[in-house]
């Protein structure tokens, strides 16, 4: 682990769900640690060195976070013109992917 200087978990999704806190516990590193090691334990024992002396010590360098397409794509349009089609596109996508008037959004607590 010693090699690396920087781990990164980034989720990338829409600054308003964001905003919604819909990542937020899914996020955490106890429920990253929870979910991972319910997966270890179908292995029946078979990945306990993997969870313990691989997985653990990740987590504990992990950076997490839910970085936003919008900022995203500020920072590449700021860096690079051809990133304006990506730009064109990401706004396309929010008007034609819009949950219908009146929809009920996802509950962030039933959501996995």
């Amino acid at each position: 682990m010693e090699e690396f200087q920087i781990l990164r978990f980034y989720v990338l999704a829409p600054a308003s769900q964001i905003e919604q806190a819909l990542f937020d516990q899914h996020l955490s590193k106890s429920s990253l640690r929870a979910v991972v090691e319910r997966r270890e334990l179908e292995y029946g024992g078979k990945r306990d060195g993997w969870f313990s002396e691989w997985f653990l010590p990740v987590l504990e360098r992990l950076d997490v976070k839910a970085v936003s397409w919008e900022e995203l794509i500020g920072f590449l349009t700021a860096h690079d013109r051809d990133a304006e089609q990506l730009k064109d596109f990401y706004r396309r996508c929010l008007k034609f992917n819009k949950p219908p008037e009146g929809a009920e959004q996802p509950d962030a607590a039933n959501r996995r």
